[in-house]
């Protein structure tokens, strides 16, 4: 029972190194700025993907609030607590090129913007553009994710072989609060 129970362990504890292994590190680093309070909440924000590695990261543009499997994404993310209860609530989407299977590595990276270390990508999206509306007095908590670009594993390869680095990693900035009054 006892050899049972250490080769367990010993088989968990590989499998655990083995995915730390393949987890890919960021080399960027996703910030949200909030730009002119309007009422307590910000009527735009500004999304920074910042390159945090010693070496230069190529990347597409991402889309912002819109799902690209192409470019990959840049979603905000709302959490609204109304002061007084309302059966009011709204919901926004937008899907682009989700499947980016078929179109040629070498195609794609024409677009892409090189990042040398410590340079920053930035893009300022106002509150009608990120699919937000005011919904009145309450608290908003507000934090933005990253999903990379869809690249399948051949087309990695090619592109580290190519001597360039990628966005590989999804981000999450941290979490910003603010409230409204009226």
């Amino acid at each position: 029972m006892r050899l049972q129970l250490l080769a367990g362990i010993l088989l968990l504890a590989a499998l655990a190194q083995a995915q730390k292994a393949v987890a890919p590190s960021p080399n960027l680093e996703l910030r949200l700025q909030p730009v002119e309070l309007q009422n307590g909440v910000p009527k735009a924000f500004t999304f920074e993907l910042v390159n945090i590695s010693d070496h230069d990261v190529h990347l597409p543009k991402p889309l912002v609030d819109c799902s690209s499997g192409l470019n990959g994404y840049i979603w905000l993310q709302l959490d609204f607590t109304p002061l007084k209860f309302s059966h009011k609530g709204s919901g926004f989407g937008c899907a682009a090129d989700v499947d980016a299977v078929g179109i040629p590595i070498k195609n794609r990276i024409q677009n892409w913007i090189l990042l040398h270390p410590c340079e920053i990508s930035k893009q300022t999206v106002g509150m009608q553009g990120l699919h937000y509306d005011d919904k009145g007095p309450g608290r908003y908590e507000f934090w933005a994710e990253y999903r990379p670009p869809a690249i399948n594993p051949d087309d990695q390869k090619a592109l580290s072989e190519a001597g360039m680095d990628f966005p590989r990693a999804a981000l999450r900035t941290m979490h910003l609060v603010y409230r409204k009054q009226r």
